[in-house]
Order: structure tokens, then sequence, then C-alpha cells
């Protein structure tokens, strides 16, 4: 086959990859809001695929656009960032009632959540310092988020 055949169809993915959505957008919320500059939900189909509430909402809103943020320099630092915001949102999660889609499970759901608050802390003091564990720690960060969402019976991809 011809090179110049291919053109057509090269010409027609780059163009398709030009309408992307521009990657050196802000990735994480401004500081004390719950949307995030990169709302992930939008996606088709994406908002309704969760029921998330109160907190659990809150921390998701924050932490889903920077956990699916290119693995590139921009991730830790817009992370890290965040990351008072991501602590105070998992604090807040540990504070509230246990829900009711928890079915029950007060005491794992306590457990999820206090594990939560304490990866996120953990997030917080690498951020602090040497940042080349971040991806360890971020990973163990968003691993207790979906060990506690999954008390309630959410599942998460």
């Amino acid at each position: 086959m011809h090179p110049l055949r291919l053109l057509p169809l090269a010409l027609a993915l780059s163009a398709f990859a030009c309408t992307k959505k521009d990657s050196t957008a802000p990735t994480a919320a401004p500081a004390g809001s719950d949307a995030s500059a990169d709302d992930h939900h939008a996606e088709p189909g994406h908002a309704d695929k969760h029921k998330f509430e109160g907190g659990v909402k809150s921390l998701h809103d924050v932490l889903a656009p920077l956990w699916h943020a290119p693995h590139d320099d921009a991730r830790p630092t817009n992370t890290c960032a965040a990351v008072a915001d991501l602590v105070a949102k998992a604090t807040a999660i540990e504070a509230e009632a246990v829900p009711a889609a928890a079915g029950g499970k007060d005491d794992a759901w306590k457990a999820g959540a206090a594990d939560l608050t304490k990866t996120t802390k953990e997030l917080e003091t690498l951020c602090a310092g040497d940042r080349k564990d971040f991806e360890a720690a971020f990973t163990k960060m968003h691993e207790s988020f979906h060990a506690l969402i999954e008390i309630a019976g959410e599942k998460h991809d």
C-alpha cells in the first residue's frame, strides 16, 4: 500500500486528537470548592454511575480528577496543592454519621473512614517533604477510598 493512501486517515486522527481537552488545564479544585476544574463527571453516563453523598461525594469530586490525571510532573504538584483539602474532606467523612448505604456495617465504615484519614494525612506528610514515593502514597490513599466506598456497596473503576 502506498504511504500517501494513509494520509487522509492520519489527518483525521490528528484532527480528532486536537479536539481533546487541554492537558495543561488545572486538575485540582480551587481551595474551598467542591467542584473540580477538570470535572470528569461530564463524561456521558458518568454522573449516573455513582451514588456518592455527603463527604464521600465531596472528597471524590476533588480526588477523581487528580487520580485520573496523566502520570507526569504535574500530577504530584497538583495533588500536593490539593492535599490539605483532601485531608479536610477525609476528616469530615470520619466525623459524619455512618451512611445508610453501609447497611449496618458501622464498625467497618468507621475503621475505613479512619484509614482514609490516616492515608490522606500520610500523603500530606509526604507532600511536605521528599516526594519520591508520591505514587505509592497516592495509590495507598486511593485504595483506602475504594475500600471505604465498597463497604457501602459502591463499586468504583
